[in-house]
């Protein structure tokens, strides 16, 4: 029963120790932070620069995407060969204005040979059926 109660003291000394040892060290830390306070820091830098009034001009920049309102898809009904654009890419076309031509010499041989035809149609059948002659008619 004794060595019990030996053990007992001795625990109880050793914890009693610890916490006189802690208190030591937090006593010594309270110590430095009171010196600390009693220090003063260094001036701190300040730059100075004289003002002076003058004009500057206010821009913007923004960034950003543009787009057309209208767009029109311009496809070709005939074939042909392209003789000229008299327009510029990105500028603004009216309705009816010119955009492109095309070279005219096959439309205009096709077109004189459908109006030959035409003529040809409406030409009374009397007519049609005489026989044409340069020669002169005798009396």
């Amino acid at each position: 029963m004794a060595s019990a109660c030996r053990f007992r003291l001795d625990a109880a000394f050793l914890g009693t120790a610890v916490l006189a040892f802690a208190a030591s060290l937090s006593s010594g830390c309270a110590h430095k932070d009171e010196n600390a306070a009693n220090v003063t820091p260094p001036a701190p830098v300040v730059l100075v620069t004289t003002l002076r009034a003058e004009t500057v001009p206010i821009t913007d920049q923004y960034q950003g995407t543009t787009g057309a309102i209208e767009s029109v898809e311009v496809r070709a009904r005939v074939e042909g060969i392209l003789e000229r654009a008299p327009f510029k890419e990105g500028t603004l076309v009216h309705k009816g204005q010119l955009i492109f031509e095309l070279q005219q010499d096959k439309y205009q041989a096709t077109l004189l040979a459908a109006q030959g035809a035409l003529l040809r149609a409406q030409k009374p059948i009397s007519l049609r059926n005489k026989p044409f002659s340069n020669a002169p008619t005798s009396p």
